[in-house]
């Protein structure tokens, strides 16, 4: 399911999972090519795997949902602390209140 284009750029050639843009016959063939080729296909695998396997989406729903109760800790904590804070400064203002009407 490979099909060609030819374009003011050069050949397009568009598969299922990538294309290619540019003149076939000027490719340059350098390490800086080479380079550029394999950091594509080594993020390729690595999307490709992170996508696709079972386990790594289990851990990845492990890890958020382990950060999600954190976070709901951390929060229950704030409001107690909050909720403390708060009862001691109504007990304060009983106290002043009292001692201004005695």
């Amino acid at each position: 399911m490979t099909s060609e284009k030819r374009t003011a750029w050069g050949l397009i050639i568009v598969t299922p999972f990538f294309f290619v843009l540019g003149n076939l016959n000027k490719v340059s063939k350098g390490p800086q090519t080479t380079h550029a080729a394999t950091t594509i296909q080594k993020n390729w695998r690595g999307h490709s795997t992170r996508s696709n396997d079972d386990r790594v989406q289990e851990l990845k729903d492990e890890v958020k949902n382990l950060r999600t109760d954190q976070h709901i800790r951390h929060l229950t904590k704030e409001l107690s602390a909050a909720k403390l804070a708060l009862e001691r400064e109504r007990k304060l203002r009983a106290l002043q209140m009292d001692a201004i009407k005695v």
